[in-house]
């Protein structure tokens, strides 16, 4: 639950502090990039209201998309979790129906992504092709929710952002 608070947190700075320019670059993971073809998941012609509720579906049925190669779009963000010591990135791809809640999927991206600058700038808009998988956070040995993540093979930065 304070995952989900500190997301939509980070999704309207974001909104508020950010603005796009142009198009900057190509960033390729080392893994292998996948062929058109082999898309399992198109979300990238849904609508932001279509693509947030299967992102929703991927977080109460992960079982359904697993190893599935997944076409997403939408705005970065990250934040750093002190308790872990380690930054969470997260593509924001959809909104519930009032348009206030995001739907995000967390991305975990390969080797050689070690530092700030081998990341995508905070807010920028971005395309990604990924394997879906998902952990599970338990508390007293009980189930307590299931976090879907695509295991980025390409991403496109669509739109940089620059401070206003």
């Amino acid at each position: 639950m304070k995952r989900a608070i500190l997301v939509m947190m980070l999704a309207l700075v974001a909104m508020l502090a950010v603005g796009c320019g142009s198009v900057v670059s190509t960033i390729a993971p080392q893994a292998t990039v996948a062929p058109v073809d082999d898309i399992d998941l198109d979300m990238t012609v849904m609508t932001e209201t279509d693509a947030g509720a299967v992102a929703n579906k991927m977080s109460l049925t992960p079982q359904e998309y697993m190893n599935k190669r997944i076409k997403a779009k939408g705005e970065y963000v990250c934040f750093y979790d002190e308790y872990s010591d380690e930054y969470t990135h997260e593509l924001i791809i959809g909104y519930d129906l009032e348009g206030c809640c995001p739907a995000t999927i967390e991305l975990k991206f390969g080797v050689g992504y070690d530092t700030e600058d081998d990341f995508p700038a905070f807010g920028c808009d971005l395309e990604v092709i990924g394997l879906f998988n998902y952990y599970t956070d338990t508390y007293d040995g009980v189930l307590t929710a299931n976090y879907p993540f695509l295991q980025v093979e390409n991403m496109v930065v669509l739109l940089s952002s620059s401070v206003s």
